[in-house]
């Protein structure tokens, strides 16, 4: 996990594909599939080979899903 400062409290963390790929037990291919749908964050490119996520974007992408798996709005605020 490679970090940034995106403000002076709460630094922000990149998670390379295969930290992705873990915690949102999805495969390489199906989590691709959906970057190109539009279903999935979009990957930051970090070098000519190289990309990663914001680990905030995909925190909030897994919050999302379990939100939608119980039914709840997505505009329902998250539970403590």
């Amino acid at each position: 996990m490679l970090t940034i400062e995106n403000s002076p409290s709460a630094p922000a963390a990149f998670l390379r594909s295969r930290d992705v790929f873990k915690r949102c037990a999805l495969s390489r291919t199906t989590i691709w599939r959906r970057v190109r749908e539009g279903t999935f964050p979009q990957p930051v490119q970090l070098a000519s080979n190289r990309v990663a996520w914001l680990e905030a974007d995909i925190t909030a992408w897994i919050e999302a899903q379990h939100r939608a798996s119980l039914g709840s709005p997505s505009d329902a605020p998250p539970r403590p």
